[in-house]
């Protein structure tokens, strides 16, 4: 985690979801969670609430990922309270260059950053003239980065990591819709699906960073799991949070 004592979570979502809400507080001796999270058109699906739930002292705030502009756009200053900011599914023309430099500099001061797939981000978010890419732990993303599999592709364990503690993967979920994209020299793949990287994480400066390459979206075929309707998703997802945020 940051220098800084961590206060709340805050997410920034959509205006659908409540503008805010307040977990109980940490007993003596925990740390809460400070979160911002930008909220995409699939966001609903990754079930943030639920992963959170278990989090003392974690704060929920709301914020529309418009694609003509998020509303608003934190500044430096904004996020600088945050221990981690999310983008779920957000495009580049919502985030803009300001909402960049911002996210850029508070990772490289130690915050984190996790990357949220989706069918308007990553390579069909329109980021190759930006900052974004190298953000990233990932390399190799190109317009029309989303890729179908009919079948559906299962998830497996990668490299061991904390975000993988307590996260049972027997149930063999599957993903349907994936961004293609290599880890790059620095990027560690903690979650395959098929032979492909699902979950990469790195640093950027002094912050960590995970890109999530699925999305919530296809439809699962007989007798399979989809990953986001699996029960051990808002634990894996709550881990890679607290991860990004300095836990362990």
């Amino acid at each position: 985690m940051r220098a800084a004592p961590r206060t709340a979570v805050a997410l920034v979502a959509l205006a659908m979801m409540p503008g805010q809400t307040q977990a109980q507080p940490p007993a003596a001796g925990e740390s809460s969670l400070n979160v911002l999270l930008y909220f995409g058109l699939y966001t609903q699906w990754y079930r943030m609430e639920e992963a959170l739930k278990p989090v003392a002292g974690h704060a929920l705030r709301t914020l529309n990922a418009r694609s003509d502009g998020a509303d608003p756009i934190p500044d430096a200053d904004g996020i600088a309270a945050f221990d981690i900011v999310v983008m779920s599914d957000v495009s580049h023309g919502s985030i803009q260059d300001a909402g960049l430099t911002a996210i850029d500099s508070f990772v490289r001061e130690g915050g984190g950053l996790l990357v949220l797939g989706g069918p308007l981000t990553y390579g069909e978010g329109k980021y190759e003239e930006s900052i974004f890419p190298r953000l990233l732990p990932v390399e190799g993303i190109g317009r029309f980065d989303l890729k179908w599999e009919k079948a559906g592709l299962p998830l497996s364990a990668g490299k061991d990591h904390a975000i993988l503690k307590g996260v049972d993967l027997s149930a063999e979920p599957f993903v349907f819709w994936i961004h293609e994209a290599r880890p790059n020299s620095e990027g560690s793949v903690i979650l395959e699906a098929g032979d492909r990287p699902l979950l990469v994480v790195g640093h950027h400066g002094k912050g960590r960073v995970a890109a999530f390459l699925g999305t919530p979206m296809g439809t699962a075929g007989e007798g399979q799991l989809a990953f986001w309707q699996w029960e051990g998703w808002p634990q894996l997802l709550r881990n890679a949070m607290l991860w990004l945020a300095g836990d362990s």
